[in-house]
């Protein structure tokens, strides 16, 4: 995309970009090593085709300051049209800023996209998993609280192990509110039919596509030690709800891996 003197800021301007030739996604195919071939990116399609009708997740990469963010917001607004079955359904494209120094208010200015089939969310990863681990923090001490007395089994050892693990997911785990989020919007609650997420730069954004797998081992180990005790306290409320996010973090990492649902820019 050709250099402005001006950021594009504001639903008018970003229209003008959507209509920008942009490089087409192209799907990855498998091929024996001798065969393959680069294929040169076409540029002759706008961004109205940049996202495909079968997408459900985009994320959109690239170096701090490259204007990710403009792309992104341009291709979702292109995209919404098509995502609306209904002017009185709610809006089913959900803009995702992932990215710690938010900027899509920025690009958007005051103007309000809810009524051009776009939701915008900006998610504080930091603050919403320290919620999200005082939560759960709660919950397991008041479980282990029960199990006083209960001498058979080694509770206070494994209290220790739970406090260990809520200490590693400081290392990198906060990064799990935006792909919460994104789950709730796909497949908890099903309000968006397509996610377009503004992405960290880029070695952040690696970290985020390595997250899911790692925090499915965070939760099947923290899930390990609440089932241990299911036949003393039955199982917990928080052990159902790691459960459920842990069946969707699974759902996630297939989407990750379909090419026909998940695309990055």
């Amino acid at each position: 995309v050709a250099a402005e003197d001006a950021e594009p800021r504001g639903v008018a301007a970003l229209a003008r970009v959507k209509e920008l030739p942009f490089p087409r996604l192209q799907k990855v195919t498998k091929r024996p090593a001798a065969r393959r071939q680069a294929k040169t990116p076409s540029t002759s399609s706008p961004a109205t085709s940049l996202i495909a009708e079968t997408m459900k997740l985009v994320l959109v990469m690239g170096k701090g300051g490259v204007g990710k963010t403009s792309v992104e917001t341009a291709a979702a607004l292109a995209a919404a049209p098509a995502r609306q079955k209904t002017k009185t359904q709610p809006p089913q494209t959900l803009l995702l800023s992932a990215d710690p120094a938010h900027s899509l208010r920025d690009v958007l200015g005051d103007d309000d996209v809810g009524a051009l089939g776009v939701d915008v969310k900006e998610v504080d990863a930091g603050a919403g998993f320290a919620d999200l681990r005082a939560r759960y923090r709660d919950r397991v001490n008041a479980l282990f609280d029960r199990l006083q007395g209960a001498s058979r089994f080694d509770a206070v050892y494994d209290r220790a192990v739970v406090e260990d693990l809520f200490d590693l997911a400081t290392s990198g785990l906060d990064q799990l509110l935006a792909l919460l989020t994104v789950i709730d919007a796909l497949f908890d609650q099903q309000t968006h039919d397509l996610v377009v997420v503004d992405c960290a730069p880029t070695g952040h954004a690696l970290r985020l596509l390595q997250m899911p797998a790692l925090a499915l081992d965070w939760f099947h180990a923290f899930l390990a030690l609440l089932l241990k005790y299911k036949d003393v306290v039955g199982l917990s409320d928080v052990a159902r709800e790691l459960l459920t996010t842990a069946r969707q973090l699974k759902a996630l990492i297939a989407l990750l891996h379909d090419a026909d649902r998940c695309g990055v820019v």
